[in-house]
């Protein structure tokens, strides 16, 4: 790899395939722009041995600092000990680490998203009479997110006093297929469940899949996280009742202007939260202005 200009910074994404990063990828780039510096974007793939080896050639090229969105908690610390050996900051852009040293740490408030996507399936629910049905959670596998997504949504399952009985499954792969499998499992060893909230929208998409197979698609309520077009799509076909959407372009402007502002010699905050957009059906108007500018890059919602 050719070496870096000395106004250049590095991304380490997990996967460009993901809507999510590669918005945060270019609010990086546009924040970066601004303050004239270059992004190194280098993609781990879901794959830690790969992410440590893109923050090696990263360095090796001459960057000034690295922006980076884990894998997951426990492939990042290794990662973060070796900027630190090397004198690079580091700024953790949505998804933190269990250990080691970081400049800043960009995130969403999880909890808060979680809650309002909750408080949209209980009342669904509750229109149905389904009082006493099942709810499953279909989590994802980053520890710190995924924690604060169950706060949130059980929160707002006992203020609603429904999902009394919790059904989980976890997502070790991060895709819709496996999401489809773990659906179709839910489905057919908990034929009266009745909501399903999945922490993140691409997965959602084959926990739909597998609910449409079933022939239940007007009998099960999805609830969903983070933000694409196709989501946005689905909440106003009322497919999916209501998603947390992440600011996943502000994420990455925000990340690259704390790294910039560290640069200048200027104090930073140890952690800054994003907030989240509630998006359901009934806001869906009124949101979409917001999430057109902060989720999708200015890009019509």
């Amino acid at each position: 790899m050719a070496n870096a200009s000395p106004s250049m910074i590095a991304y380490l994404v997990p996967d460009l395939g993901i809507s999510f990063w590669d918005y945060v990828r270019r609010g990086i780039e546009a924040a970066a722009k601004e303050g004239n510096f270059g992004v190194l974007v280098l993609e781990s793939h879901q794959q830690p041995d790969k992410e440590m080896e893109n923050a090696k050639a990263a360095i090796a090229a001459g960057v000034r600092g690295i922006i980076m969105s884990p894998i997951d908690a426990d492939s990042s610390p290794s990662v973060l000990d070796y900027c630190k050996e090397h004198g690079i900051p580091v700024v953790l852009a949505d998804l933190g680490t269990r250990s080691g040293d970081y400049l800043s740490y960009v995130k969403s408030d999880n909890a808060s998203g979680a809650y309002g996507v909750g408080i949209a399936l209980a009342r669904q629910m509750k229109e149905r009479g389904w009082n006493n049905e099942p709810v499953g959670i279909i989590a994802i596998r980053h520890e710190e997110n995924r924690e604060e997504r169950f706060a949130g949504f059980r929160a707002a399952m006992r203020d609603e006093g429904v999902g009394k009985t919790e059904l989980v499954r976890h997502l070790t792969t991060h895709n819709q297929d496996y999401c489809y499998i773990l659906t179709k499992e839910m489905l057919a060893s908990s034929p009266d469940v009745r909501g399903i909230f999945v922490m993140s929208d691409h997965p959602s998409y084959g926990a739909l899949r597998a609910i449409r197979e079933a022939g239940r698609g007007s009998e099960i309520i999805v609830g969903a996280f983070d933000g694409s077009h196709k989501l946005v799509d689905l909440i106003r076909k009322g497919e999916v009742v209501g998603t947390g959407m992440q600011k996943c372009y502000e994420i990455g402007t925000r990340s690259a202007e704390l790294l910039l502002a560290h640069f200048r010699g200027e104090p930073v905050p140890k952690v800054v939260t994003v907030p989240t957009i509630v998006v359901t059906a009934h806001n869906l108007t009124s949101t979409l202005p917001e999430v057109s500018r902060s989720v999708f890059a200015g890009e019509p919602a």
